[in-house]
């Protein structure tokens, strides 16, 4: 009998919660519902899996987008356009989102060119206030607490001063502190004298992409610790289980699998206690 993850063999629960969003994607646009489904897709494929579920990463980065500007007042050249497509962002967005999930539309600070660039964000709510509680004494000093709203705590990171901008990503974005501090201190050093830090970069693979995605600055020709080595195994338990769950997924007909496939996720394992597991055997998978 061909294996399956325990959750899966919970297959009438996912049916009901198919039947359930009938109703509601028939009141929902076949644009926003596509669009909701290629989300859906950008999320899960990439890091932003890491996030959904478990919440081993408290955020990650879902997509970047951008709107042409004035280059000399800075201002968009077609306000109404840009107003109307982040609207559908934000429809799309509503239907991957519930209490503990969300999404963040966030303006970058910084201004190149002839474009303003915006960048879309999925938080994990329960576990960007675990972080926030780790490191209080640098949340604290923001006025930042574990009930802050995430949207207004990304948007005053985003528009923090350039080192503490990257402190607090990093911390966010589920890094080991030893890294954090590492690109912290690489970057002061290289402002103060103008000298490029050499580095490593170590990878931790996603759906869609070995490298590129999950990944984060090491001193050059260090070796990995125990704790970077830590964190790939869970994510990489973390993907197994979503591919064999996708598998499932994609054998059925639907119009938006991904949308589908995000929801159950997020419906039934947002919250799992993989991370405080050394074994991951629920993770494992049974006959």
């Amino acid at each position: 009998m061909r294996s399956i993850p325990n959750i899966v063999k919970c297959w009438g629960l996912f049916l009901a919660i198919f039947w359930s969003q009938t109703f509601l994607f028939a009141q929902v646009s076949k644009e926003v519902l596509h669009l909701a489904d290629s989300l859906a897709k950008e999320t899960l494929e990439k890091e932003g899996l890491f996030t959904v579920l478990s919440g081993l990463k408290p955020i990650s980065t879902v997509e970047h987008f951008k709107f042409p500007i004035d280059t000399t007042s800075k201002n968009l050249l077609s306000p109404e356009e840009a107003s109307l497509q982040i609207q559908m962002l934000h429809e799309s967005l509503k239907l991957l989102s519930d209490e503990n999930i969300g999404f963040a539309i966030v303006p970058f600070k910084a201004v190149f060119s002839n474009s303003r660039s915006f960048q879309i964000l999925v938080y994990h709510r329960g576990s960007v206030q675990r972080a926030i509680q780790e490191y209080s004494e640098f949340f604290i000093k923001r006025g930042v607490l574990t009930e802050t709203d995430p949207l207004s705590l990304l948007t005053m990171v985003e528009f923090e001063e350039k080192l503490d901008r990257f402190r607090a990503y990093g911390y966010l974005f589920g890094y080991p502190t030893h890294a954090v501090d590492f690109f912290v201190e690489a970057a002061k050093h290289e402002e103060t004298t103008g000298e490029f830090v050499k580095r490593s970069f170590f990878q931790i693979p996603v759906a869609n992409s070995d490298t590129g995605r999950f990944v984060y600055a090491l001193p050059e020709d260090e070796e990995p610790s125990t704790i970077d080595l830590e964190l790939k195994r869970k994510a990489g338990a973390i993907l197994e289980t979503y591919k064999r769950i996708r598998e499932e997924q994609l054998a059925l007909e639907s119009d938006y699998p991904f949308l589908e496939l995000l929801k159950f996720i997020r419906e039934n394992l947002s919250e799992c206690s993989c991370l405080s597991e050394k074994s991951f055997k629920f993770l494992e998978p049974v006959n």
